[in-house]
């Protein structure tokens, strides 16, 4: 997995798996923890045993939500994984969204068709760009195994070793993924910004990735589906503007698009 990708987004979003573990551990054994985590599905359980050290004292009082977004928007923790997880830790109670059709078909195929290997290269390969999230947040699963090779999401990102991984997904697995993926596109989750995304050219989404990882600010918002103030928050839309037109990378109108797609009608009105 792409370890450096992996702890800037559990440290931007509150580094929800070594703050989960640290809270647990407070008042169960390693063993319980590991007999609560072994009933998840094997994706989930990928994210769970990634860990960094972190105080967690006022976790369950305070950061509880971020759970949420790094378990079950950026990795592939189900609701109900999320809901008994944080019921377990906090006694709290959570409302469950249903799965849509899309989530359930490509989890199904993430978990149980495919190897563990590749498991391990679907999350290292959506950590590893703010687009493969944006995409994963939207439940745009074609997409991400689709688009085009320069986007580092596709075939070419899960069938390919990176530097130091010595986990990927072979062939037959990526064709099962595909397959799945793309067999249902059916969900409510509002994908109007991924759909802009994706009409802009693959040197402008480059682009975009690029500049976002820049700016640790811009990229935590990203991370965390405000894609409005990813934007246009403070002083960043200037130099995120420039970031995303330079050489013509972005054209003026691509950038509108987005703009558009992510704010609200008569938020944003300088374009």
């Amino acid at each position: 997995m792409q370890f450096s990708m992996l702890l800037r987004v559990l440290i931007v979003i509150g580094s929800v798996v070594s703050l989960l573990t640290n809270h647990v551990m407070s008042n169960t054994t390693q063993q319980e923890l590991n007999s609560i985590f072994s009933i998840y599905t094997p994706a989930c359980q990928q994210i769970l045993n990634t860990q960094t050290t972190i105080d967690a004292t006022t976790y369950c009082d305070t950061r509880f939500q971020l759970w949420y977004e790094e378990l079950v928007h950026i990795g592939f923790c189900t609701e109900e994984e999320y809901a008994n997880l944080t019921h377990t830790v906090c006694d709290l109670n959570v409302t469950i969204r249903p799965s849509s059709e899309a989530t359930t078909n490509f989890y199904s195929a993430l978990n149980f068709n495919v190897s563990s290997a590749c498991q391990r290269k679907v999350i290292s390969c959506v950590l590893s760009s703010i687009i493969s999230i944006i995409l994963k947040q939207e439940e745009q699963y074609c997409s991400f195994v689709a688009v085009d090779p320069l986007d580092q999401i596709s075939e070419s990102c899960l069938t390919t070793p990176a530097t130091a991984e010595n986990f990927v997904c072979s062939l037959a697995d990526f064709n099962l993924l595909k397959k799945a993926a793309c067999s249902s596109n059916k969900t409510d989750v509002d994908q109007t910004f991924s759909r802009a995304l994706l009409r802009t050219s693959t040197e402008c989404r480059l682009k975009i990735a690029n500049c976002s990882d820049l700016y640790t600010e811009t990229y935590s918002l990203a991370a965390l589906g405000k894609y409005c103030a990813f934007l246009t928050s403070g002083e960043t839309l200037s130099t995120l503007e420039t970031c995303f037109t330079e050489e013509n990378a972005c054209t003026r109108e691509e950038f509108d698009l987005l703009i558009n797609s992510a704010c609200p009608k008569g938020m944003y009105t300088n374009i």
